[in-house]
């Protein structure tokens, strides 16, 4: 696909993620902008290869990272760092990986690690809107992916 494909892509999940009151169909649909592009900029067909080289700062990301750390500027976008970091540590939910823990604010390759944890324990069915701190994670993860993605978005 085209780089104007998949901008449109992205623009049309981030707009549905936007008007979606449900917080873990919109962290479903940023999810879907987030996978869309890093795929697309790093080349990879697969998750894990994806995110370690967002985890890198590999330059094919660089866009990603840019908005990140533009992202990083504003003081809510560091207060969600933060929540995130306090729900700390976040478990695999088949119990196959290590928890992954944030170690401080500018721990960029943990705060990637961790909501991409988010994110398998949600389509690998160990999330539900029914558990308090479930739900916590999914929302604070979408949130921080809403502005990260949105400055992406914002950004073309």
């Amino acid at each position: 696909m085209d780089e104007e494909k998949i901008k449109n892509l992205v623009k049309v999940w981030y707009e549905k993620a936007k008007h979606e009151r449900d917080k873990f169909s919109q962290f479903v649909y940023l999810w879907f902008c987030f996978n869309a592009w890093l795929a697309y900029r790093t080349g990879k067909d697969i998750d894990r290869h994806m995110l370690n080289d967002l985890k890198r700062k590999d330059p094919a990301g660089s866009d990603i990272t840019d908005e990140y750390d533009r992202a990083f500027c504003s003081d809510s976008f560091k207060q969600r760092i933060q929540d995130l970091q306090s729900l700390c540590p976040i478990y695999d939910s088949r119990g196959k990986k290590a928890p992954v823990n944030i170690n401080n604010m500018t721990d960029f390759p943990n705060v990637c690690e961790a909501i991409y944890r988010i994110r398998c324990n949600l389509f690998h069915g160990g999330k539900t809107p029914d558990e308090n701190r479930d739900t916590r994670l999914v929302r604070v993860a979408g949130s921080i992916l809403g502005k990260w993605v949105g400055n992406l978005v914002s950004s073309w």
